[in-house]
């Protein structure tokens, strides 16, 4: 094991090669690292003369030490480990300890005790001594490293020294707060808390007492113990006294620690000035200095040699390089934000042109999507033009903006193409249409919260998840695009189709109802279903002992059954659908839009006509508080917007004239669920 020592043994025993250093081995060794480093402070006219063996016992040592293995060290005299120990700094104690059980087993041994000190008085000789409530691995923790004295986390720079600890937030809520009730309960006796930091409440800035939980529970177990009846108010008084004169003891720490790491910064800092660095150091903006400061090497309590120099200058060269880059990337982005509030208050005034929104309004491209289009995006990445002749440039785009919105509504309308699979892909170039927009074509947001099934295109342009925040920069100069992305407010992203969406082919039963039409629904689009007029029904409830018809459009047709108890297996079948007659048609039709004029739909979503603003229901309060309109109207004040989701379209109940004395009619009438139809069940 490494702490024993070795046995002496002969001369030709303690070769390099055979893995053991003796003990008259290892004092030669030392005598001639300390003639060496003599050798280097003092200056002398007459040249150096070494001798001939210890020359050829430097060139047998100086290559093995690069790669001895750990075994082979650990396999080291135990003075020769301490003489290494001894010039390590405190950190690379503390690593030497992780790296195998036999050095955890030495250096965290109390007999250790002396290489710790020296390597603590190595780095500065005015650290205090190391108190009695720590060891001296504890105490190195603390002074020289960031890690949680609990957990490990690292880059814990805060350390509560009237404690002597360091912990995480999650740490310190389990070890250092304690509730008012106990603290009052067991510490009452010590005259003063810990330490106090004061915490933000809803109305006023109050201050919360930390306690120490180890040393709580130390104070507890002495008033609970046996000896409670000997314990007087004096010994109390005595030990609440000797944490207070420990903490007075280690209060120059901190000052110390940050001098010695303030020093050892400017150091630092000096030196990489003198390899040109100057120019960037006085740029670095105070985030960045922090994050300098964070740096492992510059973190360090150490004094700066040129050893040390030449170890971590290429670390500190590389972060100054990344400094230099990210300063020059943020430069680039607040010009291209400059630049960018001249293009949004050119697409502000083209809008305020057109009047109220409408809702084909939300289905248009906007600032932000007409910012990464190719025209405007080469003149704001011109180097060197000034913001008086890039307003011209910009200003003789005004005029192309239409025709750009109908390049990026073509670019989405492809985009979406590509989720379709390739079989409908060809059906729909062999029927000349898009394949977003085919019949049998619906699009799932899959963003978590919404789940929306049914989109169909063109109304998907305005789901509210396709321009949130989920936006990424696409590779290349994402600069230019989070430039973009800072001047767009809630929901004003960028379209985008991935990730949110995915197509879905609706199933087999209803590709058979959309057959009704006369015309395969793989050959024709949504929109031309549409225009046909036509509406179903069901033929197995659509019998006058019902009493009533139950009418779908094609998409209420898809999403949903009928309400009567009737086998839903015959239901699913296409032969039970059947297409409406005209006179009943146009009575269906006639309610349906005398319900959406009136903003009676299911789910329905508004939009404001004045500005972007939407919500579920009528938007009155907005319309009275943002735009000082008393008695808002739909259709001149708000409208119904296109996000409303189709899949809940109205269905219509459909009562026979002859049933208007009917009390369920009647009532059914009257909560706009139905309506009378003069040629229902007359033929």
């Amino acid at each position: 094991m490494p702490p024993k020592k070795k046995a002496r043994t002969d001369a030709s025993a303690a070769t390099i090669t055979s893995g053991r250093v003796t003990r008259s081995r290892a004092k030669a060794l030392k005598e001639q690292s300390d003639a060496m480093a003599t050798s280097e402070h003092k200056v002398t006219e007459q040249p150096e003369v070494q001798p001939q063996p210890q020359a050829a016992v430097e060139v047998r040592i100086k290559p093995q030490v690069r790669t001895l293995p750990l075994s082979v060290i650990e396999d080291l005299a135990l003075d020769v480990l301490i003489e290494i120990f001894v010039k390590l700094h405190p950190c690379d104690l503390l690593s030497l300890a992780r790296t195998s059980k036999a050095f955890r087993a030495f250096l965290m041994n109390r007999r250790s005790t002396g290489v710790w000190k020296a390597a603590r008085r190595r780095v500065s000789g005015r650290i205090p001594g190391c108190p009695r409530e720590l060891s001296e691995p504890q105490y190195a923790v603390l002074v020289f490293t960031s890690e949680c004295m609990r957990c490990g986390q690292l880059g814990v720079e805060k350390a509560y020294w009237e404690i002597l600890a360091r912990y995480c937030r999650v740490c310190k809520a389990t070890e250092m707060e304690i509730p008012a009730v106990s603290a009052t309960n067991h510490v009452s006796h010590i005259s003063c808390p810990d330490f106090t930091e004061p915490r933000s409440s809803t109305s006023h800035y109050e201050s919360i007492q930390y306690y120490h939980q180890p040393e709580v529970a130390r104070f507890k177990f002495l008033l609970q113990s046996r000896e409670r009846q000997k314990l007087t108010k004096r010994q109390v008084i005595e030990y609440a006294m000797a944490a207070v004169q420990t903490r007075e003891k280690v209060a120059p720490i901190p000052r110390l620690v940050k001098f010695l790491t303030r020093s050892l910064l400017a150091d630092i800092m000096q030196r990489l000035a003198q390899l040109e660095w100057a120019e960037e150091l006085s740029k670095l903006t105070r985030e960045r200095l922090e994050k300098f400061r964070a740096l492992k090497p510059v973190r360090k309590v150490d004094p700066l040699t040129d050893r040390e120099w030449q170890m971590i200058q290429g670390e500190v060269v590389k972060f100054m390089q990344q400094m230099r880059a990210d300063r020059i990337e943020d430069e680039r982005k607040v010009l291209f934000v400059r630049r960018l509030r001249i293009w949004k208050r050119i697409v502000d005034a083209y809008e305020e042109s057109l009047g109220s929104r409408n809702p084909t309004s939300d289905l248009q491209a906007i600032f932000s999507d007409l910012a990464l289009m190719p025209q405007v995006r080469n003149l704001i990445l011109i180097p060197d033009i000034s913001d008086a002749d890039l307003e011209v440039r910009l200003l003789e785009l005004r005029d192309s903006i239409p025709q750009m919105q109908a390049q990026w509504y073509h670019e989405c309308e492809q985009q979406l193409s590509s989720l379709v699979g390739a079989d409908e892909t060809v059906a729909a170039q062999r029927a000349g249409i898009s394949p977003a927009s085919m019949a049998v074509v619906t699009f799932i947001c899959c963003k978590r919260g919404c789940q929306r099934e049914g989109l169909r295109w063109p109304n998907i342009l305005a789901h509210r998840c396709g321009r949130g925040a989920s936006y990424t920069p696409e590779r290349g100069d994402s600069t230019y695009q989070y430039a973009v992305m800072a001047l767009c407010g809630d929901r004003e992203y960028p379209w985008h189709y991935r990730p949110p969406f995915i197509a879905r082919i609706v199933s087999q039963a209803a590709q058979g109802r959309f057959r009704l039409c006369g015309r395969d629904p793989c050959a024709m689009s949504y929109a031309d279903l549409e225009e046909q007029g036509v509406r179903l029904y069901c033929k197995i409830c659509a019998v006058p002992v019902v009493g009533y018809m139950e009418v779908y459009d094609w998409e209420s047709a898809v999403s949903r059954q009928p309400s009567t108890q009737v086998s839903l297996s015959l239901t699913r079948h296409s032969g039970s659908w059947a297409v409406l007659d005209q006179a009943n048609t146009a009575v269906a039709i006639a309610y349906e839009k005398s319900k959406r004029m009136a903003g009676d739909v299911p789910d329905a979503i508004f939009g404001c006509t004045r500005c972007r603003y939407r919500s579920r229901g009528f938007p009155l309060n907005h319309c009275e508080t943002a735009h000082k309109i008393e008695e808002p109207e739909i259709g001149k004040d708000f409208y119904l917007h296109p996000e409303t989701p189709q899949s809940r379209a109205l269905w219509v109940l459909m009562y026979p004239e002859d049933t208007r004395t009917n009390r369920k009619a009647a009532r059914d009438v009257k909560a706009g669920r139905a309506v009378f139809s003069p040629y229902l069940y007359n033929g």
